[in-house]
């Protein structure tokens, strides 16, 4: 995992692997936007600064942070969503999966815990990220 000053995605969005990608830059200043990025047969939008870094996929929320974030690594199967994140301390993090589902979610070391979705599919969350250093945060299905 990316470790050093001021982890960001200056280009707004990049393809690590097959289907694996990182995006946001919590530093910028005005908004960077980017539409249409094309991965495995998926569209993304991203929308990302200090303030806020929003990324949706096929039209529909994939992930909300506030303030802005950098996610890194970021990779979804049935199973599980798991991504790495720097950031500029507290952030509120939402993610859209499936509707009315129990997950085990895991940040860093922290011991797990077991959340449900919405019946929208929504998930929130709260985690201290740091500028220098990227937290492992991992959903499964429970």
């Amino acid at each position: 995992m990316p470790n050093g000053a001021a982890l960001v995605v200056k280009e707004g969005i990049r393809t690590e692997t097959e289907n694996v990608f990182s995006f946001g830059d919590f530093t910028a200043k005005a908004k960077l936007k980017l539409n249409d990025f094309e991965l495995g047969g998926d569209l993304y939008n991203l929308r990302s600064h200090a303030e806020s870094t929003r990324i949706e996929k096929n039209g529909g929320l994939l992930l909300e942070a506030v303030p802005g974030a950098a996610c890194f690594y970021f990779r979804q199967s049935e199973k599980q969503t798991a991504f790495s994140a720097a950031g500029q301390g507290e952030t509120q993090i939402t993610l859209e999966l499936e509707p009315n589902t129990e997950y085990s979610l895991s940040v860093g070391n922290d011991e797990p815990l077991t959340v449900k979705t919405t019946a929208s599919g929504k998930i929130t969350f709260s985690v201290n990220l740091n500028k220098a250093e990227a937290n492992d945060i991992k959903l499964d299905n429970v």
